[in-house]
């Protein structure tokens, strides 16, 4: 894994703005066991205007390995385009692709 890594590191200077790329190297230095050093990368790549789902996985996966379970909530809620505002009922409705009605109260399922 160490010459994957500086491998992908030369490829990450040569196509900084690759989500693939960036995905290999977070899931090397993950392997590596540098997983604070993985996180940066795919958060990095999280913000690319085409990021990939892997780098979006890799970066909750971690969190929650990290035992940072509320960030790795939010992040996936970012990536479903969940508003921060919603309501319990409108983040699950936003996270399995449906909206519940206007009348729903929060508690009940639509």
């Amino acid at each position: 894994y160490p010459e994957a890594a500086e491998l992908y590191t030369a490829g990450v200077k040569l196509a900084p703005y690759e989500s693939k790329l960036l995905n290999n190297l977070g899931t090397v230095l993950y392997a590596l066991g540098r997983k604070e050093e993985a996180l940066r990368i795919f958060l990095a790549a999280t913000r690319l205007p085409l990021a990939t789902s892997s780098v979006f996985t890799n970066a909750a996966l971690i969190l929650l390995d990290l035992g940072r379970y509320r960030e790795a909530a939010f992040l996936v809620e970012d990536a479903l385009g969940v508003p921060r505002a919603a309501g319990p009922t409108e983040r699950c409705a936003a996270a399995f692709g449906n909206s519940p009605p206007a009348d729903a109260a929060p508690w009940r399922r639509p």
